[in-house]
């Protein structure tokens, strides 16, 4: 099969360059395959809640005075709770900022960007705690890189953590990098189903395919590790979807979930 593009379904949150690589399994995957008649449906799983964080009431009670704090050629603009501990926007001196308020309880001062149209004030909060998972994200793909059986590196901004997604058995290396760190980022090891050589091996297998009974738009793995996403136009009358999925679950050698998606824009020069 020509012409299909590998690219990201809507499903998937963010597929990390670099782990496709993890492993060189000669086998191929094994996994269980939905029953005959069953729906696959791409769950995920560590999404599915955040727990507030432990202190809670102590990041309320630090809010109330933080709030609107005028200090020493600065202010607070907003303070809000966080996974990483109550975060102070400032407008002014941050550096200033930083000095007085993280000794009173306030865990990351940042500065405050004027919203502009009817964009959320609250999005700064959620940009400053992404931009604390970006770095420790970095560091865990740098230490597993070349590991067998990586799925995915994924920053859960809702959470405060890195995600580590690996297939089983998990090597010492990685589990000995979950835990918390000095800034309160959590580093989560979740055990998925595939690893990325898997998925895409089973990608592979189905643009190959020479006769599928669907036009293929685009393949990629879900976001949990579990099975691969095939693309159909969106235009494709699917009488029996069960159906469909296990036949081409039987090609692809793992569960497949199928979605009505645009066939991707071919990339530029």
């Amino acid at each position: 099969m020509t012409g299909v593009r590998r690219g990201l379904a809507a499903v998937v949150l963010v597929m990390v360059a670099g782990l496709s690589a993890c492993d060189d399994e000669a086998e191929p995957p094994r996994v269980d395959l939905p029953a005959a008649g069953d729906l696959f449906t791409c769950d995920r799983t560590f999404t599915r809640a955040s727990e507030p964080p432990a202190d809670l009431v102590e990041q309320g009670g630090i809010s109330e005075w933080a709030g609107g704090y005028v200090g020493d050629g600065y202010v607070v603009r907003r303070a809000a709770s966080s996974p990483l501990g109550l975060i102070a926007l400032v407008s002014g001196d941050v550096a200033r900022a930083r000095t007085e308020l993280v000794p009173r309880g306030v865990s990351v001062v940042a500065p405050w960007q004027d919203p502009q149209g009817d964009a959320n004030p609250f999005a700064q909060v959620t940009e400053v705690v992404a931009q604390r998972l970006a770095p420790v994200a970095r560091e865990v793909r740098r230490e597993v890189r070349g590991l067998e059986g990586g799925y995915d590196v994924v920053p859960w901004v809702a959470g405060g953590a890195v995600v580590v997604q690996w297939r089983a058995p998990v090597p010492g290396v990685v589990q000995a990098l979950a835990g918390e760190r000095a800034d309160r980022v959590r580093v989560i090891l979740e055990e998925v189903p595939l690893s990325r050589h898997q998925v895409d091996r089973a990608a592979a297998a189905i643009e190959e395919a020479d006769d599928l009974g669907v036009e293929v738009t685009a393949t990629s793995g879900c976001a949990g590790g579990t099975g691969l996403v095939v693309g159909v136009p969106p235009d494709t009358e699917i009488d029996d979807r069960p159906a469909l999925q296990e036949r081409l679950a039987g090609v692809a050698g793992v569960p497949v979930l199928v979605v009505p998606l645009e066939a991707a824009a071919a990339p530029g020069p």
